[in-house]
């Protein structure tokens, strides 16, 4: 038998996509990469993930967890980096909802600021 999903994550970068199905107990049960990056995309996101989830067999309750290139101004919805001083552990509190795709969620970048230098991370360094 095998473990039903309870999560889709996926690293929305911009030539690349990688998806993992987590099961309940927090094992990944399912990879999955493509060349359908943010740029192939061509803001066409709602129906990349719609494709997605029936090529990975994924009911559409699954929530989905993005990062990455897909909360740029060219993905699906930009989503604003959050400062560094933002700890690890509240970054499930600053998940953005995205518009009109229930369920479905980006994770903010960080962005670290010093001596009027900028750093930026979205999701595919980390």
């Amino acid at each position: 038998m095998v473990a039903p999903a309870c999560l889709l994550g996926i690293d929305w970068g911009t030539s690349n996509r990688r998806a993992y199905v987590i099961g309940a107990e927090g094992a990944c049960l399912r990879k999955h990469e493509d060349a359908l990056g943010a740029l192939a995309a061509q803001g066409h996101f709602a129906e990349a993930l719609q494709a997605l989830r029936h090529q990975l067999d994924l009911d559409a309750l699954v929530p989905v967890v993005m990062s990455g290139m897909v909360g740029s101004a060219q993905g699906w919805q930009e989503v604003a980096y959050l400062d560094s001083s933002v700890p690890l552990a509240r970054l499930p509190e600053t998940l953005v909802p995205v518009s009109g795709a229930p369920g479905c969620f980006i994770v903010p970048g960080y962005c670290y600021r010093e001596h009027g230098s900028i750093d930026v991370m979205r999701g595919e360094e980390s």
